[in-house]
């Protein structure tokens, strides 16, 4: 049986050859904690939590490279590599717009603007849903979110949620619907990725949860 590794917070930063940013500051380890068995290699970069080891092999993986994958933003269809680009990125998934995610998810993290912007995390903040552009424009409209300040990127077909195996069952547009989660990110790498036990809860997909992430990640930086 695979036992979980321990928290980031508990766990050893190690430098990463080569790159810049975060990534020479990995939040991650590579080695087997005393007493534990062998983890499989797609776990050995993964966030090994109660909440997310369900949720997919491989997720510390470069997501640029996903020619596949359509994104769409403010009405117009761009690729991955394209959205997910530059310096940290914070990004979550809806799965639904319903009541959680209208009154507590997204709330919640144009509340924690400042306070990413403090750490140095790049704005806006991505929300990922699926449906239609136009859907989630209204949507963003009517909860007073900025698209400089959460921009709404819909998933086109789930592609991106089957991708970071946080599907949930099938949409009423056909495709997969998503679980509610949360990521880190930099420059395309996904760093992070926190899912929750149940759409119908916030937790650790939260804003103030991913707050502490990237606090933890820079002091580590500090340290290194």
């Amino acid at each position: 049986m695979l036992r979980h590794l321990p928290s980031s917070a508990q766990r050893l930063r190690q430098p990463c050859a080569g790159g810049a940013g975060l990534l020479d500051f990995r939040f991650f380890s590579n080695k087997n904690p005393p007493g534990c068995e062998e983890v499989p290699q797609g776990h050995k970069d993964s966030e090994l939590t109660p909440h997310t080891c369900h949720a997919g092999l491989l997720r510390r993986k470069e997501l640029y490279h996903l020619r596949h994958v359509q994104l769409q933003v403010d009405g117009k269809t761009l690729s991955v590599k394209d959205v997910f680009k530059g310096g940290l990125q914070i990004a979550f998934g809806v799965p639904d717009r319903g009541k959680v995610c209208s009154e507590q998810h997204a709330p919640g993290f144009a509340k924690a603007l400042q306070r990413f912007k403090e750490l140095e995390v790049q704005l806006p903040v991505l929300c990922v849903s699926q449906g239609t552009a136009r859907e989630a424009e209204q949507w963003a409209s009517k909860l007073g979110l900025k698209p400089e300040e959460v921009r709404q990127v819909v998933d086109v077909g789930g592609r991106l949620t089957r991708y970071l195996g946080v599907e949930l069952g099938i949409g009423e547009e056909g495709g997969p619907k998503s679980q509610r989660w949360a990521a880190i990110l930099d420059n395309g790498v996904l760093l992070n990725l926190f899912v929750d036990k149940t759409p119908a809860a916030v937790d650790v997909s939260g804003a103030e949860n991913l707050v502490q992430a990237v606090e933890t990640m820079r002091e580590a930086q500090k340290g290194l």
